[in-house]
């Protein structure tokens, strides 16, 4: 039976949770009373709710990240890998992070000191060697969630917020502004590439009949950006050269 202390971070054990407990920190507000202690949930709310639980469903241990702290971690580090050029910004899968490092270590699974908290954890005395089982579990929790969020384009929305100007290249896109027209709009812009050229000018002009992106060189974008950037703070620039 473990004795629990006011302030002490515990965790509800794997069997005994609902769904989603695993998400939150939960932290004993009264040092407890026979063999029930009060806990609250640190849910991100406004308040944080109190519950009454049985000490039998609650574990101590070295302090571990939730869940949703790992997924946060993992997300981080997959952004500065895109940041940095080690993966590509379209990636949809986290098999295909696999394809261009090793995807296990995000989250910081492979670290030796947060492998052995995490493996201590969920250790039940029906684990033999090896994993134990409810560590699995999370992991591949944790993994299937990144997978979600990458399929929803979850990275490069992350990239549109937080991708550094010197990371983007300048593009300039033809169109008709049109189907159909016969004078040509150069749209120039700072993207990632070609596609996220296009896809600011889809956004600039949404009727529009997009016929190439071509990559410039920075002393030709430099004369355009500095002549606009006063006015326009976003990558795109919307005030665009028409050529007849």
């Amino acid at each position: 039976m473990i004795t629990v202390k006011k302030g002490d971070q515990v965790f509800i054990k794997p069997q005994f949770q609902d769904k989603g407990d695993d998400m939150f920190k939960w932290v004993a507000i009264e040092d407890e009373d026979g063999d029930k202690v009060k806990v609250s949930c640190h849910a991100g709310m406004s308040f944080n709710p109190v519950y009454v639980i049985n000490t039998y469903k609650l574990k101590t241990s070295p302090v571990i990240p939730t869940l949703g702290e790992t997924i946060q971690r993992m997300k981080n580090e997959i952004i500065e890998h895109a940041k940095a050029g080690i993966i590509r910004p379209d990636i949809q899968s986290f098999s295909e992070l696999h394809d261009l490092v090793d995807a296990n270590e995000y989250g910081g699974f492979c670290e030796d000191e947060l492998h052995q908290a995490l493996s201590d954890h969920f250790r039940m005395d029906s684990d033999g060697e090896g994993m134990p089982e409810y560590m699995v579990d999370y992991t591949n929790k944790a993994q299937n969630l990144i997978d979600e969020w990458l399929s929803e384009d979850g990275l490069k929305k992350a990239l549109q917020q937080h991708i550094r100007l010197d990371l983007l290249k300048p593009f300039s896109v033809s169109l008709h502004e049109d189907a159909g027209d016969k004078s040509q709009i150069i749209f120039e812009c700072l993207a990632v590439d070609a596609d996220n050229a296009y896809d600011q000018a889809y956004d600039a002009y949404p009727n529009g009949e997009m016929l190439n992106a071509v990559e410039m060189g920075m002393s030709e974008f430099d004369r355009v950006f500095e002549h606009t950037k006063a006015d326009s703070p976003s990558p795109g620039l919307p005030t665009p050269k028409i050529r007849g």
